[in-house]
Order: structure tokens, then C-alpha cells, then sequence
């Protein structure tokens, strides 16, 4: 019988707050000429060549965000750009005959020179340049989850982290042998005949918040700067 530990240091805080209801404005068109200038240089910056789409103002996780299609070589990707210019991330178009309604679960492939500056600076702080195994993204817009692999000394290490570079989550690999005793002895009286096969440390940063709208209650997991990571309506 094997046996997974997984130690879990969280900080937490939850927070229960009453607000009167509010309603979604629809997504709205907007033509390039129209964005702000600061939106403008930022889409600028990151089109590198490609054939500018549709053009979209939407409201996702209760913050403002421009959407923009871009066309290259056949391919389809989209960029979102806070109202101030903030380059909040991208997803690349891929046409998948699996429609199970999910897509904003679905990870992808990210480049370095691709991400927010406060995400690639607090990466290369964190790894102390350890060569960075993999990058990549999850979710959409504000709630855009990045997150790298790397090695340190042997043994696997990972960060997640918001659009704002702030760390939502770090994980260490943890040899077996270099357990704590007292975590050792504990596993072993409560599963005396497994072994344990794989260890992790991990720190988990976020604060959760719930909200009561009306009839309904919506429970946010947000970084400490404010970026909502995840909703869920009730």
C-alpha cells in the first residue's frame, strides 16, 4: 500500500461581507480608435505584426478588461489589457472537437519574453536563477494563473503566481528521507504497513472572501493585491 503526503501551509483569511445587487453590462465592440492611448500602446507592444480582430470591452470577475483578437500565419491568439494598460496575459486559439465547457481550465504553454513583467521578474527572484523547466498559464483575464517549474539542488520546485506578480502558491519537493521525524513517526503509526512514495511543502497564499447578493452568495479566492483567482456562485 502506498501512501501520498502532502503538507499544506495555507494563509488563509476569510471575510463575509452583505451588498445590494448589481447587474453585468453586455461585452461592447470597440474600434481600435477608440482605446485608450494607453491600451493602444500596450496592444502595440505585444501584436508583433499580426492582423488586429475583433475588438471587445468585457466585465470578467467584476473588472473591466479590453480583449483583443489577433490574426497570424493561420493562427488565432487573444490578448487582455486592463483599462490602464496593464498587459493582463494571452491565450492562444486551438480548435478542439472535446466541448466539455471547461476551456478556461486548460493550461497553456507560455514564453517568458510573453509574460506580465511583475510575473517574470518575481519568477526570476524566486528561482534564483535555477533554469526555468516550464511556464505556463490557466484561466482568463484578471484570473490568469501563471506558473513555472524549475529544479533547485535535485529536487522540483513550482510557484504559481496572479497577473500582478503576486504568489499565490510554492511548491518544494521533499526528499523521504529528509522528512521531519515527527511527521515520519505519525504517517507510520497511522499506515504501519505503507510507504511513503512523494513529499511536498507547500505555501499557499490567498484570501477568501465571501459575498451575499440578494439570494445568492459568491465565495472568491483573491491574491492579497486584489486579483481574483477564482469565483464560485451558489
Amino acid at each position: 500500500m502506498n501512501v501520498w503526503h502532502r503538507a499544506v501551509l495555507a494563509t488563509g483569511i476569510s471575510a463575509t461581507l452583505a451588498v445590494s445587487g448589481t447587474s453585468m453590462a453586455a461585452d461592447q465592440e470597440v474600434n481600435i480608435a477608440d482605446l485608450p492611448p494607453a491600451v493602444k500602446a500596450t496592444l502595440d507592444q505585444n501584436a508583433n505584426g499580426a492582423t488586429i480582430g475583433e475588438i471587445e470591452l468585457e466585465e470578467q470577475s467584476g473588472q473591466k478588461v479590453y480583449t483583443v483578437e489577433l490574426h497570424q500565419n493561420g493562427k488565432e491568439r487573444e490578448i487582455m489589457i486592463a483599462p490602464d494598460g496593464k498587459f493582463l496575459g494571452e491565450e492562444a486559439e486551438e480548435k478542439d472537437n472535446d466541448d466539455d465547457g471547461d476551456d478556461d481550465e486548460k493550461e497553456t504553454p507560455v514564453e517568458m519574453a510573453k509574460l506580465p513583467e511583475p510575473v517574470r521578474s518575481r519568477i526570476l527572484e524566486i528561482s534564483k536563477g535555477a533554469t526555468i523547466k516550464e511556464l505556463k498559464s490557466e484561466g482568463n483575464g484578471p484570473t490568469m494563473v501563471y506558473e513555472a517549474e524549475y529544479d533547485v539542488n535535485g529536487q522540483e520546485q513550482s510557484v504559481k503566481l496572479a497577473g500582478d506578480g503576486s504568489v499565490i502558491e510554492i511548491e518544494k519537493h521533499i526528499a523521504v528521507d529528509a522528512l521531519p521525524t515527527t511527521i515520519s513517526q505519525v504517517i507510520k503509526q497511522k499506515y504501519p504497513t505503507g510507504t511513503i512514495k512523494e513529499a511536498e511543502h507547500v505555501e499557499e497564499h490567498y484570501i477568501s472572501v465571501e459575498v451575499v447578493d440578494g439570494d445568492k452568495e459568491h465565495e472568491l479566492k483573491m491574491s492579497p493585491s486584489g486579483a481574483i483567482l477564482e469565483s464560485e456562485t451558489e
